[in-house]
């Protein structure tokens, strides 16, 4: 796996907050015709669905009349491109309702605008499962996803990915545990405004499992 590095952030004294707005529903639309039902699974994101397809997210996010393409629902239909495998992929969310024992906490996720609600400090994950909570900011510019298996430092974390759309309960990004050797991880969403400056950034730590 390839990380690429963004440069240094400042944190800014007063976290932000932001509003919780429903997630959109690929309901109403004129799809194009022959087009599939697929149901959307948790874990789903518009990109890992138009690359599965063969289109492109622009392609798949107007054929469904998709606005926020950060952020779709779970249980809802979408549709598919003829010929498409409308076939759900097994679940990898991890083990249901497994949590490791220990010392597993998180912290700075009390902004509502920069938090992390699952998965939940302990939860023993595995395959790609997805990240949930808000990264929303009245002058938004980014949020990123960030991965750490050792200590909670900048230097520490990798950069897994960045969206330029806010979140507002609603997925965040997925992450592929296959990518990692299994052990403790520290999972970290940083939210960041024009200026550079970000609230306090939510960590969560959690187990990889093979």
């Amino acid at each position: 796996m390839t990380f690429t590095p963004y440069p240094s952030l400042t944190p800014s004294i007063t976290p932000f907050g932001g509003e919780r707005t429903p997630s959109p529903a690929p309901s109403g639309c004129d799809v194009p015709a022959g087009w599939q039902q697929y149901v959307i699974q948790r874990g789903d994101t518009l990109f890992a669905l138009a690359r599965r397809w063969g289109i492109t997210v622009d392609a798949l996010a107007s054929a469904n009349c998709i606005d926020d393409r950060s952020n779709i629902t779970a249980g809802l239909i979408l549709y598919a491109p003829p010929g498409s495998n409308v076939t759900p992929f097994p679940t990898a969310t991890g083990v249901a309702g497994s949590v490791a024992t220990g010392n597993y906490t998180s912290f700075d996720c009390g902004n509502p605008g920069a938090t992390i609600t699952d998965p939940r400090p302990g939860a023993i994950l595995r395959g790609t499962f997805a990240v949930y909570g808000s990264a929303t900011h009245p002058d938004f510019q980014f949020y990123r996803l960030q991965v750490s298996g050792a200590g909670t430092g900048d230097d520490d974390f990798v950069t897994l990915n960045v969206y330029r759309e806010q979140v507002s309960g609603g997925q965040l990004g997925t992450i592929n545990t296959l990518a990692f050797t299994p052990g403790d991880y520290w999972i970290r969403l940083t939210v960041v405004d024009n200026t550079g400056n970000y609230p306090p950034q939510c960590t969560v730590k959690v187990r990889f499992a093979e």
